[in-house]
């Protein structure tokens, strides 16, 4: 046979092998392409596991691994599993920080659900924004405060302080009020806001009180109640120091039908912690006000109820942080199903479109603020660690994290004063007496310097990179919350008000004549045309 036939017989076999090849080559490649699309997305769940937070935060990640297993248990996000990595922070600020670093840089977390106390949050807060990523936050805080990388999903004070201290007035009463908290920034600033609250409609205060974190020298606070006979008690006494703060208040003869307390912090999980060491007569009839409670009689609380039962086991209680942990979850994962991503810049345009039927009520992601919307419930501490509700605000209230009763410049400078009086820190640590912070222009009713626009940050936090072209239209003076099919048989409104009308129900709204444009609201309708 000639070479040239030899040629044409040995031909087809190399083109044969080389598709073999080829085959093999594509088959490895889709296999590999195949590992890398169900790698897992990792979610930072950061909280106390240990120290004095430890009795309130470890039900939030109980809350956070439920919401992620059904998650997974319903095929994952864009066909991928939830991977949860939970890092301790230990009750302590400088430890929440290293740790939310730790999260972002080597564990390599799409989102962090995290923190309880604001001095946590606020320690946290610095590198979440260096990093540029995202903290969902849900826990009830006194506000003051707005970044385009953290969702709030907790209270507003408009969600809590304002409604308890309304309905005590008119339910309990009450002319006088006691004012105490432990000693950092989020119950400083629940006490300014309370206390403009208080001389908008001609209530008095009694005192105010303040005590160290996680101690047990109650004793001169309570003398303090005694002697000034207030008619009711405004708690943010967090953590371990209620033990002692109720057991004192028993000895001394006040209990819930003589001086009731409202807490901002008491829970069922902190109530049945409580009772197994406190007389159940010091912590019966008290009040708490929450935007969720157990005892809530609906659909989707029974359907939640079932699953942590299922989860943890029958002996399971559930609270608001609690739930407002797992509602965290479910609307991140909406979100992140919605931009078909788990970038950031992704995720926050998507999350202020979502709406979620959650056990409490409706609750939407309102996008000017990145606060929640959220029905708001006072109700009575049972023997059993569980509470009976008095009052509910019924539909969904709008979130207001600036209240109108100061200018944000002033608030503003009232977290520098507390900051710079704890030495640079966010909460007492204990070396020091701080002295009272007044504002330079108290609110007087009618007199405000100038009205702030509630929904609009006056001087929001500039992105971190510059804007690439300038939004053409001006923000809109007001909000509406997502239009969702969930959410039209409870419609979100505006919280009950104290006698006089409250001022937030009326929020300022910026001169027709002088538009303001606020690029990182504005930029919310797709925040990476503003940060790239």
């Amino acid at each position: 046979m000639t070479s040239q036939g030899e040629n044409a017989i040995r031909m087809p076999g190399r083109y044969v092998l080389a598709w073999i090849l080829l085959v093999l080559l594509g088959v490895a490649g889709a296999e590999w392409w195949l590992r890398a699309s169900v790698q897992p997305i990792k979610v930072g769940l950061l909280h106390s596991r240990s120290g004095a937070m430890a009795i309130s935060e470890s039900s939030m990640i109980d809350a956070e691994i439920l919401a992620i297993e059904q998650i997974n248990a319903a095929g994952g996000l864009m066909g991928r599993p939830v991977e949860y990595i939970v890092a301790d922070g230990k009750s302590d600020w400088p430890t929440f920080a290293r740790e939310a670093e730790r999260l972002i840089r080597d564990e390599k977390v799409a989102v962090i659900f995290g923190c309880w106390t604001s001095a946590s949050r606020k320690t946290v807060l610095p590198v979440i924004e260096s990093n540029d990523h995202l903290l969902i936050y849900p826990m009830a805080y006194e506000g003051l405060e707005y970044s385009q990388h953290v969702i709030c999903t907790g209270a507003a004070p408009n969600q809590q302080i304002t409604p308890s201290i309304s309905w005590a007035i008119r339910n309990l009463g009450a002319k006088r009020f006691y004012l105490v908290g432990s000693d950092y920034i989020w119950p400083h600033c629940v006490n300014e806001i309370s206390k403009d609250i208080l001389k908008s409609v001609g209530a008095d205060l009694a005192g105010e009180s303040y005590l160290l974190f996680g101690t047990d020298d109650v004793k001169d606070v309570v003398a303090d109640i005694v002697k000034t006979a207030p008619d009711v008690i405004i708690s943010t006494v967090v953590g371990d120091t209620n033990r002692y703060f109720y057991a004192e208040l028993g000895k001394a003869g006040i209990r819930s039908d003589k001086i009731p307390v409202i807490s901002f912090a008491i829970a069922e999980d902190e109530l049945r912690a409580l009772l197994k060491n406190v007389p159940a007569e010091d912590l019966v009839g008290h009040y708490s006000a929450w935007n969720y409670f157990q005892t809530i009689d609906s659909p989707a609380n029974k359907a939640y109820l079932e699953a942590l039962r299922a989860r943890y086991g029958p002996d399971k209680v559930a609270n608001d942080v609690m739930t407002a942990s797992y509602n965290s979850v479910k609307l991140w994962a909406q979100a992140v199903v919605e931009a078909e991503s788990t970038d950031v810049d992704d995720v926050v345009n998507a999350i202020g479109r979502q709406s979620l039927a959650a056990p409490e009520g409706i609750v939407t992601v309102d996008s000017w603020t990145n606060h929640t919307w959220r029905p708001v419930y006072i109700a009575k501490a049972r023997s059993d660690a569980l509470f009976d509700i008095v009052w509910s605000s019924g539909d969904s209230i709008r979130p207001v994290p600036f209240p109108i009763t100061r200018s944000k410049r002033d608030w503003e400078e009232l977290l520098r004063d507390l900051y710079a009086a704890w030495g640079n820190s966010w909460a007492n640590p204990g070396d020091r007496e701080v002295p009272p912070i007044k504002s330079k222009r108290p609110w007087v009713v009618g007199e405000l310097e100038t009205p702030p626009a509630l929904m609009i940050p006056d001087a929001a936090k500039p992105a971190s990179n510059p804007p690439t072209r300038k939004p053409e239209s001006p923000v809109p003076p007001a909000p509406k919350p997502p239009d969702n099919p969930a959410a039209k048989s409870t419609s979100p409104s505006t919280p009950p008000v104290a006698p006089v009308k409250d001022p937030e129900e009326s929020p300022a709204r910026p001169d027709p004549k002088e538009p303001v444009i606020d690029e990182t609201h504005v930029s919310r309708i797709d925040r990476r045309n503003v940060r790239r």
